[in-house]
């Protein structure tokens, strides 16, 4: 305790100890920010997030500033920051621990990432080859993977899962690719007739020009016939 003496008063100072970081209040959100200075405790706390370290301040022990900073600066986490305050709350405890009238809690319906972390979601495998699907059949770009942005969705989503790089990406569409080809050769040896469409094309950007072949066959599904098409090469 540190001691300043002044004409009129003593003034006493507590430094806060920065092992400890004490939250008064709120030890419920300490994964969202700390306390570094209460020397006013009863005007204004000073605090900083534990994302960004960004500094901030809590006037009369509102949270006005710390909502805001998570919802423009953190989106992702915004929402985890809104329910921590409702659970941690004196009503939000008394309604989760079934005290009001005597009755039983409602079932909350689990969150995305929730219902994703139980593990009836995908696995990472899983993820890998519905990802390369996206890049194929939409046509991005390879370097979509390393979109900051995907991956802090996909974070948000499921902690336990990530955006495979780009090079693993690579390779996983590659090894689609053969799996694709090898099954549709075997498709094609089996059928009787197949009709085939050619198409030309010349690309003004890169001056140029292209040669894409197409087979047309017919197939049994559910006692229906059902006309289906594959792409078989695409040169220069």
């Amino acid at each position: 305790m540190e001691r300043y003496i002044t004409k009129k008063t003593l003034v006493e100072k507590v430094p806060v100890q920065p092992e400890d970081n004490p939250v008064p209040h709120w030890p419920h959100l300490t994964d969202f920010f700390t306390v570094t200075n209460i020397e006013n405790a009863k005007i204004s706390i000073a605090i900083a997030c534990t994302k960004c370290k960004r500094q901030s301040v809590i006037y009369k022990h509102t949270l006005g500033n710390i909502k805001r900073h998570y919802k423009s600066i953190h989106p992702i986490l915004y929402l985890s920051f809104l329910e921590a305050i409702t659970h941690g709350s004196k009503r939000g405890a008394r309604h989760n621990s079934g005290t009001i009238n005597d009755s039983p809690a409602k079932q909350k319906q689990p969150s995305i990432g929730q219902w994703a972390a139980s593990g009836r979601g995908s696995s990472q495998d899983e993820c890998n080859k519905l990802f390369a699907q996206v890049i194929i059949h939409d046509m991005l770009p390879i370097n979509f993977a390393n979109s900051p942005y995907l991956k802090a969705w996909v974070l948000g989503l499921n902690p336990d899962r990530k955006v495979q790089p780009r090079q693993t990406l690579m390779r996983s569409i590659h090894r689609q690719y053969d799996d694709v080809y090898t099954q549709l050769k075997k498709l094609l040896e089996t059928l009787k007739y197949i009709s085939t469409t050619s198409d030309c094309w010349t690309s003004k950007s890169h001056r140029t020009d292209y040669l894409g072949m197409t087979a047309h066959y017919l197939v049994v599904e559910e006692d229906s016939i059902v006309r289906k098409s594959a792409i078989l090469v695409c040169r220069e």
